[in-house]
């Protein structure tokens, strides 16, 4: 309990050391240094880890160090601060804002693990290989753009490898880059049938849109032609009309000339063998014409699509008919 209750003096002790001071970047310690390892990417941010790196054959007891951020545009929740390589009273403390820092302050420590000569609570660095001090997870809020963590680091005690104590002040570092999760985006492909029928308005028009968001559809027919639906991601015949972008998504947008033209069952403004063979496929059922492509496919006018008006559309495009 006493060595639990001097913790918690030193962290009040850091607290008032720090908040008194506004925050500047500086260049890390050339005796030990903080920074944050295994990044693993997350839908609004990232989980990481806090490491220390101390030089070969230094031991060190407790150690006491604070996350200072801009809590408009990060958050490190206090409940996923996971234990590390302290594994002796670790404790994490949320300091809240500071107004004369202008951050939020979160405070871990605790005390290293035994495995070093020189008694309980006592870490050999005997690789000089970072060492994890705790596991946190970083959220991004809206807003983001590339703001960094200060950390300031005030360990206790350190050794080194025949029991003589030296010192390390307390040295503060600025992390500038946590990486930026893109937000998914959704694309919206829209075509016109046939493309000299008419054009397709999106509004807004963009290339990539977020998730939700609602993009108005308008088709403005060219002379000659009528808008006759929608297919693909959407239907009906309303214009305008909305689409919610919560996938990518295709709409395709059908015109049909409104000057019928004999044979030209597909609507182009010109009679081809595309016109037969899209009137043969309706014919065995392979595709089915809107009324007016059936108009147009009555090319001998007995109210009947054949394989008559086929052969005529045929004689058209070789012109022998009319």
């Amino acid at each position: 309990m006493k060595r639990f209750s001097g913790i918690l003096i030193f962290i009040l002790i850091a607290m008032l050391a720090f908040t008194g001071s506004t925050p500047v970047a500086t260049a890390y310690s050339t005796e030990a240094r903080i920074t944050f390892e295994n990044v693993t990417l997350i839908a609004d941010g990232a989980v990481v880890d806090v490491a220390l790196t101390i030089p070969k054959g230094k031991e060190i007891a407790d150690v006491f160090f604070s996350l200072d951020y801009d809590s408009r545009y990060i958050r490190i929740p206090v409940a996923e601060v996971r234990e590390g390589a302290l594994t002796n009273n670790f404790l994490v403390y949320d300091g809240g804002y500071s107004s004369s820092s202008g951050t939020t302050s979160l405070f871990i420590g605790g005390s290293a693990p035994y495995n070093g000569p020189l008694g309980p609570y006592h870490y050999v660095f005997s690789s000089g290989a970072p060492i994890i001090l705790a596991h946190i997870t970083i959220h991004l809020l809206p807003g983001y753009g590339g703001n960094g963590i200060y950390v300031l680091f005030s360990p206790r005690m350190f050794k080194d490898s025949l029991g003589n104590d030296y010192e390390i002040p307390y040295f503060q570092s600025y992390i500038p880059f946590i990486p930026s999760v893109p937000s998914p985006s959704y694309t919206l492909t829209t075509t016109a049938s046939p493309d000299s029928g008419g054009i397709i308005w999106k509004s807004p028009n963009q290339l990539v849109y977020t998730p939700g968001t609602v993009v108005t559809l308008t088709v403005s027919p060219f002379i000659g032609y009528t808008f006759t639906g929608w297919s693909g991601d959407l239907s009906g015949t309303t214009n305008p009309t909305t689409i919610t972008m919560d996938a990518d998504k295709t709409v395709t947008a059908t015109f049909s000339s409104s000057t019928t033209i004999s044979g030209d069952v597909d609507g182009n403004g010109t009679v081809t063998m595309g016109d037969a063979l899209l009137l043969a496929q309706s014919i065995v059922g392979i595709t089915t014409l809107t009324p007016a492509q059936r108009l147009a496919a009555d090319v001998n006018g007995d109210g009947i699509m054949s394989m008559a008006d086929t052969l005529q559309v045929a004689q058209i495009v070789v012109g022998i008919a009319h």
